[in-house]
């Protein structure tokens, strides 16, 4: 699939997707939210922050979470400026800005590899949780988020490592339909080690600058019945394009089978995660 289809495709899934994004993902980008704060420096009242690809506005919640519990009783939260390509997400922004009172948060429609509308060196922090993969030109996106970062401000990026949802699917499509290219929302040199990091250095990190770490979520449903829906979400929908009606009745059971014994027992889906934490000089 070409990077532009690719893109364009991502998009519409999560412009259509995107009330129930959370629960199809099991608030996985949330966990990794929540260790990702713990990696960057302090955030007060005087910071400055981007939450880029913001989705449903999962970073922005936590880090107004976290701000709450270790500012002192009335200081006033930081700004942050939460932006997505993706009307969907962006609408739920502004929904939790009018009913949890964000008033220091600001929801734009906004493509992550044009940023003009913030200045040079505005943000002391900006955070990319799983976004840069689905730019078209991820470089040019690692430019901006340096660009717009101030020399002494962090950026923080993630993506997947070992999405065994990913591999999953793939098994079932290779039982099923094996003449189709295996599936892949993201291109799979993001499954890569090396490939995040290459990345922010051609937008302008130094590679001494930037830190990668993995760290480990899981997907947890309550029953086997659950997780089976898991597969059959609107999500992953596009795994099946260019199947017959014959082929997709087939699905069910080689989901089942692709599952390991362990992760019918446990009812849990682990999913492994790059992490870089990159400082402009």
């Amino acid at each position: 699939m070409a990077a532009s289809a690719m893109s364009a495709d991502l998009k519409a899934l999560f412009d259509k997707n995107a009330q129930a994004y959370e629960i199809t993902t099991k608030s996985i980008t949330r966990s990794v939210a929540r260790h990702l704060l713990t990696l960057t420096p302090p955030i007060t009242s005087d910071s400055i922050i981007h939450d880029n690809a913001c989705g449903p506005g999962i970073v922005t919640d936590e880090i107004l979470k976290l701000y709450k519990v270790q500012s002192p009783p009335g200081a006033p939260a930081p700004r942050i400026e939460a932006t997505d390509y993706a009307k969907g997400m962006i609408d739920i922004v502004n929904s939790f800005i009018d009913t949890k009172g964000w008033t220091s948060v600001r929801a734009t429609l906004m493509d992550g590899q044009d940023l003009s509308e913030f200045h040079d060196g505005e943000f002391s922090l900006t955070i990319t949780n799983f976004g840069i993969f689905a730019m078209p030109d991820p470089a040019r996106g690692a430019s901006e988020i340096y660009r717009t970062l101030k020399p002494g401000g962090t950026a923080v990026v993630t993506h997947w490592n070992n999405p065994r949802n990913l591999e999953i699917l793939n098994v079932v499509q290779q039982a099923i339909r094996p003449d189709l290219p295996m599936f892949s929302p993201v291109s799979r040199e993001w499954l890569q080690e090396g490939k995040l990091e290459r990345t922010l250095q051609s937008g302008g990190f130094g590679s001494d600058d930037i830190k990668v770490t993995q760290t480990t979520v899981e997907m947890k449903f309550k029953d086997i019945e659950e997780l089976m829906e898991h597969f059959s979400s609107p999500f992953w929908a596009q795994a099946r394009k260019g199947w017959t009606k014959e082929d997709c009745e087939k699905w069910d059971g080689a989901v089942m089978d692709a599952l390991t014994e362990r992760e019918k027992r446990r009812c849990i889906i682990e999913m492994v995660t790059f992490i870089a934490v990159a400082k402009k000089n």
